[in-house]
This record gives structure tokens, C-alpha cells and sequence, in this order.
């Protein structure tokens, strides 16, 4: 009787254990899941203004017109990012200056001056965000013939360059590890321009040429693991979406036809985000599993907008 009392007591604790350990479990997958959900942003014109619109990209979850929050306190932005740490946006204003907009809670913006980025004969655009900070390209004169890559640090205002290259570079992408922009080496007597995706290794200072696609090239997101990148190039005529192995280096066209694709952004779940021009107007699309997806045109999903926007021009995912 006694050993049946003993068997019983050690299979109800033995209960006890499984459904403690499946609780903590749930807590830790929970957890988990909402520390890597990510924000996704357009920028939204809705027949008088462009305004950033921001939506949640979270796990197993649509998005849907009423998933999007419009961003009222900044308007007609040239150039705008939006940064993961802070959700600060540093934003280029249609007036030329560069500000950044602070995140003090989620109803409230604050617009702070960079003075170190204002200056008559100099120019900055294509804004990008990582860790830290900001990236900008910075026009000497106002013109695209000489450029930098520049650092801003909004904490200490300051701007130092990290790229000068004897040609023009633009649309840079900080990482963990590494620098990507698109070097631009025929300027002047090419037609149309070669711009072609270079990356500088942070940790070794080593800097390669990345595509030889002979036309105009960008990179504008990595995978977590800088696996994969995904560029936009008009090799084609039109412009069309490719996956670049960094490894090895091999390049997979993942659009086609009359279209033009822009800033394919991919999220942590391995889809791809992009903006598609073709004749039914300006359209925000998916392609799901991209890392591991064949070079198809059938599996594109339309992300639903809200109702009052016309037509988008920028597409940014950053974390949560």
C-alpha cells in the first residue's frame, strides 16, 4: 500500500514538474516572439500630404488597413528613417535641414536641431538608421559628383565621415558587421549610370566589390544572419528584385516583367517586403520565404493599405 502511495505521489509531482516547465516555456516563447517583432513603414501621400505610416510585423498576424498609425507630426519628409533602439526618426525636412524626431512616448514626438548637418554648400539625403545612430550621403555643393558616406552620432551632434572612395557612393546600409553602399564609378560620360553594391567589413577594415551588373544597382536590406542581401538593379531595362548570396556571391532574380520594384526590405521571418510601380498604380507587396524561394512571379501577396493613401514611396522594416 505504502509503495502504491509512493508511485502515486511520484507521478502527481512528476505532473506537477511537466505543467510548471510547459508555463515557463510559454513565458520564455512569448517573450521571445515579441522582442523580435518588427515595425514596418511607408511613406504614405493621401492627395495633400506625405506622411509616415508605421504597422506592427508581428508573428502569424495580417496586417490590415487599421494595423497602420500615421506619423502627423512629420510631413513632406525628403528622406526619413526610423531607428529600432529609440524609435526615433531622423528625418530630412522639404526645407533641406536634417532633424531628428524623438520618441518620448507613443503619442508625442519632439523635433530636435542637428546643427553639425546644416550648412549652405553641402547636402545630405538617403537617411538610413542602425545601431548607434545614422547614416547619410553627403553632397559636396549640392551635387552627386563627389560625395561621403558620413556617421551621425545625434547624442554628441556630430558627423564624421566613413566612406570617401574617388567616386560618388550612395544608398548605405549599416549592419552588425558590415557597411554596404553602391559605388558609383562612371559618372560623367556613362549612359545610363553603372552604380554597383560594394561592402566595407567592419571588423577587418577590408572593402570588396560585391555585383558586375554593369547598370544601376542598389543593396537596401540584409537578413539577420548577412546571408542574404536583396538589391534592386535595372539590368534588365526595368527595374527587377535579386537575392545576393554574400557568400558566394551568386545573384537570383526574383521579379520581372514591365515592372518597376523598389526598396525590398526583408523581415526576421524571411519574407520580402517591396513596392511595386506598373500599370495598376503603386502597390506595397510580399514574398513570402525568400531566403529559400525559386526565381517564380506567383506567389506575390498585396499588403492592404489604408483607404485614404494614393500611393507610397519608401518602405523601411526595423525591430520593434
Amino acid at each position: 500500500m505504502k509503495v502504491l502511495l509512493l508511485r502515486k505521489y511520484q507521478g502527481c509531482y512528476a505532473t506537477i514538474l511537466l505543467i510548471m516547465f510547459s508555463f515557463l516555456l510559454s513565458v520564455y516563447t512569448s517573450t521571445a516572439s515579441s522582442t523580435n517583432e518588427q515595425v514596418i513603414m511607408v511613406v504614405g501621400y493621401d492627395g495633400t500630404r506625405w506622411n509616415p505610416y508605421i504597422a506592427p510585423l508581428a508573428a502569424g498576424k495580417k496586417l490590415k488597413p487599421k494595423s497602420w498609425k500615421k506619423i502627423k507630426s512629420i510631413s513632406n519628409p525628403v528622406s526619413i528613417t526610423r531607428q529600432s533602439e529609440t524609435g526615433d526618426f531622423f528625418v530630412k525636412k522639404d526645407n533641406g535641414k536634417v532633424v531628428r524626431y524623438q520618441s518620448n512616448d507613443k503619442s508625442k514626438l519632439t523635433e530636435i536641431p542637428l546643427p553639425a548637418l546644416q550648412s549652405d554648400k553641402i547636402n545630405y539625403t538617403q537617411l538610413r538608421a542602425y545601431s548607434g545612430g545614422a547614416l547619410a550621403v553627403k553632397l559636396y555643393e549640392g551635387k552627386s559628383r563627389q560625395t561621403e558616406i558620413i556617421n551621425i552620432t545625434p547624442d554628441s551632434n556630430n558627423a564624421s565621415a566613413i566612406v570617401n572612395q574617388a567616386a560618388a557612393q550612395f544608398h548605405p546600409l549599416q549592419t552588425k558587421n558590415s557597411l554596404f553602399y553602391g559605388h558609383v564609378s562612371c559618372r560623367l560620360a556613362c549612359d545610363p549610370v553603372i552604380q554597383e553594391v560594394w561592402r566595407h567589413d567592419l571588423i577587418s577594415g577590408k572593402t570588396r566589390q560585391l555585383t558586375l551588373l554593369n547598370s544601376t544597382a542598389y543593396l537596401h536590406s540584409v537578413d539577420p544572419n548577412e546571408h542574404f542581401a536583396y538589391l534592386s538593379s535595372n539590368q534588365s531595362g526595368y527595374y527587377h528584385l535579386a537575392r545576393l548570396d554574400l557568400s558566394s556571391g551568386q545573384i537570383d532574380w526574383l521579379t520581372q516583367g514591365q515592372v518597376t520594384d523598389s526598396v525590398p526590405s526583408v523581415s526576421s521571418s524571411e519574407d520580402l517586403y517591396f513596392i511595386r510601380r506598373d500599370a495598376q498604380g503603386t502597390r506595397l507587396l510580399r514574398l513570402q520565404s525568400v531566403a529559400t524561394l525559386a526565381v517564380t512571379d506567383n506567389k506575390f501577396e498585396e499588403i492592404p493599405l489604408p483607404k485614404n493613401i494614393k500611393k507610397i514611396r519608401y518602405l523601411e522594416i526595423s525591430d520593434q
